[in-house]
């Protein structure tokens, strides 16, 4: 996998000024990407992109009143880029072709000295260059620092913000329909002024496809999980906890992948007496079991998939 140096882009101003930088500082990979995708569609799914662009409009105009001002940062990428609107925001069907769940892994700990977050984002390795951090001013909401990729867009990995909420989320389940992309919701996410509002965010419908998510503040730690129709939320009180691809509440499968990591996680952590920021560096870099370890790399049996960010919060 290519090393890459991931930008990180300041910006005090409106969402759409946001965008705007954002698009300017990946312009060329914005039109890489839609260039790429139109082809991959079709050789994934024999669709035209056309017919992803149809569905896209659908979804848009859901998604018009409850999340404009985050629509309007996609299209101040798309401008900032010098792509077509639409054909960028196409790209949320990015989850719905790749159709690849068992991927990511999130733990938190706790000590004496706070709350610590840990997460691998792993996705195809063609990705790893299409990453960048956002730290953004904002007016009545509060400010927000994120790492993002380019699809689906503004598709938040990891976030927290001035009024003390992080996040990361995991994908679970791999059923798909007509909904709000959980591109947007993560977005909204990123902007609540607690964990309840965080929380509401996930439980919106119709949503696009299900998902976990482990949420932190100073008092409350929660893992919310979704699938399309279901919420689970689970209140943690213990001073460690991991989530991968199969949900611990909610009903539903249990891929070999997934239990994999969740178990070797678990095993660490339960090996060690510390709960600190090298524990997470151990277990996010832990290579056991092959090509179903935590840290993955592309190449052979893992093909293009690869562990392209890892981050702490």
């Amino acid at each position: 996998m290519r090393n890459s140096k991931i930008p990180l882009i300041e910006i005090n101003g409106t969402n759409y000024d946001a965008g705007y930088k954002i698009g300017q500082v990946c312009k060329k990979q914005v039109n890489n990407l839609i260039k790429t995708s139109k082809k991959k569609y079709f050789l994934i799914t024999g669709k035209p992109f056309e017919y992803f662009m149809q569905r896209s409009n659908k979804v848009l105009d859901l998604c018009q009143k409850n999340y404009k001002r985050y629509i309007n940062e996609i299209k101040g990428i798309s401008d900032g880029a010098e792509v077509d609107f639409n054909e960028y925001f196409t790209l949320n069907f990015e989850d719905e072709v790749a159709d690849f769940a068992y991927k990511c892994t999130t733990l938190f700990v706790r000590n004496e000295n706070g709350v610590f977050l840990g997460h691998n984002e792993d996705w195809t390795d063609d990705f790893a260059d299409k990453l960048y951090i956002v730290k953004l001013k904002q007016r009545a909401k509060p400010d927000v620092l994120f790492l993002s990729y380019l699809a689906a867009p503004q598709f938040i990995i990891a976030a927290i913000n001035s009024a003390g909420i992080a996040f990361t989320a995991n994908s679970l389940y791999v059923s798909h329909r007509l909904g709000v992309p959980e591109a947007l919701m993560l977005r909204s996410m990123a902007d609540a002024k607690n964990i309840k509002e965080a929380i509401k965010d996930l439980e919106v419908k119709p949503r696009e496809m299900g998902m976990n998510s482990m949420i932190i503040s100073k008092n409350r730690i929660v893992d919310v999980e979704n699938s399309l129709n279901k919420s689970a939320v689970i209140d943690v009180e213990a001073d460690c906890f991991v989530h991968t691809n199969h949900p611990l509440k909610l009903k539903g499968t249990h891929p070999g992948n997934s239990l994999l990591r969740f178990n070797r996680v678990t095993e660490m952590l339960g090996k060690s007496k510390e709960r600190n920021v090298e524990l997470i560096k151990s277990i996010l870099s832990d290579h056991k079991n092959g090509t179903n370890s935590v840290c993955k790399h592309s190449g052979k049996e893992n093909e293009n998939w690869a562990t392209i960010a890892s981050i702490i919060i």
